[in-house]
C-alpha cells in the first residue's frame, strides 16, 4: 500500500559514500544511471504514462530527497501524487534534436536535497516512433534496480492496455527499510564478522592498476566518459559454459578466472586483486527492492605457480562463494592489517556482472524497443567500468571508460586480447 505521508530515515553506508562523491564528481550527471530506449510500433501513449507513474508509485527509492551530512545523512521519502510534468512528461522532439536531448537527459544534475533523483521523458519522435529516457542518480538505484524497473514498466503497460496481467507483489522493503537494517546491523556488532573476513582475506593488496595496454589517453579527452559495447564470440561464450559445467563452477567464476589471468598475463602480478560489484540481494527481504544496495569488494584470485585453467576456476570459485556470503561490507570499510598505515587506493578497472532477474532491454507489449546508445551518455566514476552482460542471445561486455587515462581503441585491442587468451586457456 502507497503512504500519503513523509518519512524520514538514515541513509545506508552507500547512500552516505555516494552522496561524498557527489559533492566531488557529479558534475554533468557522473553519477547517473542514464537509460533509452527507442520504441517502434503503435504505442499507447496513455497507457504508457499511466505505467511510468505506477512506477513512481510502487518505489519509493525514485521519490527520495536527502537531507543533513556525514553519519547524519538522512533520506526523506515523499507520497506519489501529484505527478508532475518535471517527473513524467511527453513531448514532441524532431529526429534532429535526439542526440542533444540525450545528452542533456543524461547530463542532469540532480539536486538531491530538493529534486526527486528520477527524471522519466517521454519523447514523440513519429507517430509510430518514440524516445523513452530513465535516469537515476546511483544514490537510490544501481544495476539490479533497473532490472527490477524494467520489469515493472512492461507488467504496467500490459496492465494498462486491458491485458490479463497478474500483478507482481511490492517490495517487501525499500530502500530506507534496508538502510534500517543496516543501521541496525552496525550497532549490534552484525558486521563485524564480516570485516574480520575481509581484512584478513585483502591484507596489504591493493586492487589491481590499469595495464599498460589500457593506459591510453584519448588524443581529444574532452570532459565526458566514453562507452564501447563488444559482443564476445559465441565459441568463447561456449568454452567458458561448458567449463563451468565440467569444474561444476558457476559461470562468473569460470569467467573471472579467466579475466583474473588475462590481467595477471598483462601485468606480471601473481596475486590479481579485481574489484566486483555484488548486488548484496542475498536476502529475499530485497530481491525487488530499487535502491543503492550494492557493494564494490575486491577479489584476490591467485595465480602464482602457473595453475592450469580447471585449478584456476577452482581458486577463482572458493574465493567467490566466500565473497557472496561476505558481500555486505563494501571495500571501503575494511580497515588495513594493524601497523599499516596505507589505506586501499580508489579502484581504476572495476568489474560488474549482470545475470540477475529480468531484461536490460525493455520489452512492451505490440513494440519493438531497442537499447539506444550515445557515446557521451556513458557515466562511470572509474578509469574502465566493464559490465559483462549474460543473456540467453549472447555474452556482451560494455565499457565505459574516462578519456584522461584510456580510449576506445585500446578498450577495443584490450577485449581482443581477452578473447585470444581465453581461446587459449584449455590447451
Amino acid at each position: 500500500m502507497v503512504s500519503d505521508e513523509v518519512r524520514q530515515g538514515p541513509a545506508s553506508i552507500g547512500q552516505r559514500l555516494l552522496w561524498l562523491m557527489e559533492r566531488r564528481d557529479g558534475a554533468n550527471g557522473a553519477l547517473n544511471i542514464f537509460n533509452a530506449f527507442r520504441l517502434r510500433g503503435p504505442l499507447q501513449e496513455g497507457a504508457l504514462l499511466e505505467a511510468l507513474r505506477d512506477l513512481l508509485a510502487r518505489h519509493e527509492a525514485l521519490r527520495t530527497t536527502f537531507r543533513g551530512r556525514g553519519p547524519g545523512l538522512s533520506q526523506v521519502v515523499h507520497p506519489p501524487y501529484p505527478m508532475t510534468d518535471r517527473v513524467v512528461r511527453l513531448e514532441d522532439l524532431p529526429e534532429a534534436q535526439l542526440d542533444d536531448a540525450m545528452r542533456a537527459e543524461a547530463h542532469h544534475r540532480f539536486d538531491l536535497g530538493s529534486e526527486w533523483p528520477c527524471r522519466i521523458r517521454l519523447f514523440r519522435i513519429g507517430r509510430d516512433d518514440h524516445m523513452l529516457t530513465i535516469s537515476a542518480h546511483h544514490i537510490v538505484a544501481d544495476g539490479w534496480s533497473m532490472n527490477v524497473l524494467m520489469d515493472d514498466l512492461k507488467m504496467f503497460y500490459s496492465a494498462h492496455l486491458g491485458h490479463k496481467v497478474e500483478l507482481s507483489a511490492p517490495p517487501a522493503w525499500h530502500q530506507a527499510d534496508f538502510a534500517l537494517w543496516q543501521q541496525q546491523c552496525a550497532e549490534d556488532g552484525s558486521l563485524d564478522e564480516r570485516v574480520a573476513y575481509w581484512r584478513e582475506a585483502l591484507g596489504e593488496s591493493q586492487p589491481i592498476s590499469l595495464p599498460s595496454v589500457l593506459r591510453q589517453p584519448s588524443p581529444d579527452p574532452g570532459e565526458e566518459p566514453g562507452i564501447v559495447v563488444y559482443n564476445v564470440p559465441d565459441q568463447v561464450e561456449k568454452l567458458l559454459r561448458e567449463t563451468a559445467l565440467r569444474d561444476r563452477s558457476t559461470f562468473f567464476a569460470v569467467f573471472l578466472a579467466a579475466f583474473a589471468g588475462y590481467l595477471g598475463a598483462c601485468t606480471d602480478q601473481e596475486m590479481v586483486v579485481v574489484p566486483v560489484f555484488f548486488a548484496n540481494r542475498t536476502r529475499k527481504h530485497v530481491r525487488r527492492t530499487v535502491g543503492y544496495l550494492s557493494n564494490l569488494v575486491l577479489l584476490p584470485v591467485d595465480i602464482a605457480g602457473q595453475p592450469s585453467f580447471s585449478e584456476l576456476v577452482g581458486r577463482t570459485r572458493r574465493i567467490v562463494t566466500s565473497a557472496f556470503a561476505n558481500q555486505d561490507v563494501p571495500y571501503q570499510l575494511v580497515p588495513p592489517p594493524d601497523g599499516v598505515l596505507e589505506r586501499r587506493r580508489h579502484p581504476e578497472l572495476v568489474l560488474e556482472y549482470l545475470n540477475t532477474p529480468g531484461n536490460l532491454e525493455l520489452e512492451l507489449a505490440g513494440l519493438q524497443a531497442e537499447a539506444y546508445y550515445l557515446e557521451d551518455t556513458a557515466h562511470t566514476r572509474f578509469a574502465v567500468e566493464l559490465h559483462v552482460i549474460a543473456r540467453s542471445n549472447g555474452l556482451k561486455i560494455v565499457g565505459f571508460y574516462s578519456p584522461h587515462l584510456t580510449c576506445a581503441s585500446a578498450i577495443s585491442r584490450f577485449f581482443d586480447g581477452f578473447i585470444d587468451f581465453a581461446l587459449r586457456l584449455n590447451e
